[in-house]
């Protein structure tokens, strides 16, 4: 249920600041978040929609030091939603998607099943057991004040407890890490 809180709470962090928040990054505002068009096939099937807006960021508000990046709801042909949640360092390059092991036993790439979109209960949860999340672009994350930008790709297995169900997760994702989180 730890990990539920998690996902959920993060959710509410992609809200734009108010228009008086400077943006020294992007001088003209917000800057545009880098596209996110993610796939899982295996036990369940779902892809992001590229027009169902935009994944959410946060920068040290679970685990210092690391970019908590939440997708948006997948939806699942037989109902429910999925939502990919990542904890990743905010360094161009390539980081495990097992280990290392964060706080509730989650592993830095976990994927989440919901009865719905808003839904905190919990239906069923995955996480990593290989593959990597490479981060190719950062810019102004950890940087009190602006907006942060970061971008990857990810291809990852994952799998329950025991290793039941298991999912492979592919794809390109990214996110802006608007003032008040980063």
């Amino acid at each position: 249920m730890v990990v539920a809180a998690l996902l959920l709470s993060s959710c509410t962090s992609a809200t734009k600041p108010p228009a008086s928040t400077p943006s020294p990054s992007s001088g003209a505002g917000r800057p545009t978040s880098p596209a996110t068009d993610l796939q899982i096939v295996g036990s369940l099937s779902a892809h992001t929609d590229p027009a169902g807006g935009e994944s959410s960021c946060s920068y040290g508000e679970f685990v210092a030091g690391r970019v908590r990046f939440v997708s948006r709801a997948m939806p699942l042909s037989s109902g429910g939603v999925l939502r990919v949640g990542m904890e990743l360092l905010p360094s161009a390059g390539s980081q495990p998607a097992e280990t290392p092991l964060l706080p509730g036993n989650r592993t830095p790439v976990g994927i989440e099943q919901y009865p719905t979109a808003a839904s905190g209960a919990l239906l069923a949860a995955w996480l990593g057991t290989s593959g990597a999340i490479m981060v190719s672009a950062v810019r102004d994350v950890g940087r009190s004040g602006r907006y942060g930008v970061i971008s990857g790709t990810v291809d990852a297995r994952l799998s329950q407890s025991g290793g039941a169900k298991p999912l492979h997760l592919t794809g390109v994702w990214g996110c802006v890490v608007d003032p008040p989180a980063n």
